[in-house]
């Protein structure tokens, strides 16, 4: 009971920047696919989703919030700092291919990616890897192979993203060639993949701290200042 609370307390921070950022995105809209993607409906069922893999996070072998053991440059030092690398390489591609500003407009764009980088976290990170390594590795196989069974999960929902992410930029024209569709599908796989580790060993705090920063360096500040 007492690892649940803790699991609580650190999922809560999370629940409340998604709603956080949907109640000021409803109180001041704009008009945005991504500042639209996600009804009241689905943050809050997203959420209850979140809430129940959190409660089977400990049965999965799971480290959640803080990993108490963990040192504070690998709480904050270590996400960060992937988070602004990988960043940084995005916007190297996107100069590379002259990708035109499709973010959300300042200052829309930071409640907007606080939301959508929120929900992202629970539904393809979360979610996923909990319940389908507790189904795996602690009911069929009798809590055997957990850290096989993650890491194999892990590299099957890592492309999740780059295959929607592709797909997207294809639909709006902004990419083609084989080895422009190559680089970027590698780089977002890589930046899931180094999420999950994260939040293996770390817990899921510092794997959504990448995120933010990922986010906030190259969805916020990068179009501000270059667009």
């Amino acid at each position: 009971m007492l690892h649940f609370n803790r699991y609580i307390k650190g999922y809560t921070v999370i629940a409340m920047c998604a709603l956080l950022g949907k109640t000021v995105l409803t109180i001041y809209p704009v008009d945005h696919p991504i500042a639209n993607l996600f009804s009241w409906m689905w943050v809050i069922i997203t959420i209850i989703a979140g809430f129940i893999s959190v409660w089977l996070a400990g049965y999965a072998g799971f480290v959640f919030g803080w990993n108490r053991k963990a040192r504070s440059r690998y709480r904050f030092f270590i996400p960060i700092s992937f988070g602004v690398i990988f960043a940084i390489l995005t916007i190297i591609l996107g100069v590379y291919i002259n990708a035109p500003n499709f973010n959300v407009p300042f200052p829309y764009s930071v409640p907007a990616y606080l939301t959508f980088g929120t929900m992202y976290e629970i539904l393809l990170h979360l979610i996923p890897a909990v319940f389908l390594t507790w189904l795996i590795s602690t009911v069929i196989l009798r809590k055997q192979y957990n850290k096989i069974v993650f890491w194999i999960i892990a590299l099957l929902i890592s492309m999740f993203e780059p295959y929607t992410q592709i797909g997207g930029l294809k639909a709006m024209n902004l990419i083609s060639a084989p080895i422009d569709i190559a680089m970027f599908a590698l780089l977002i796989y890589a930046s899931n993949v180094t999420q999950l580790a994260l939040f293996r060993r770390y817990g899921f705090l510092p794997m959504i701290i990448f995120r933010y920063s990922h986010y906030i360096i190259w969805h916020i500040i990068w179009p501000v200042v270059y667009y």
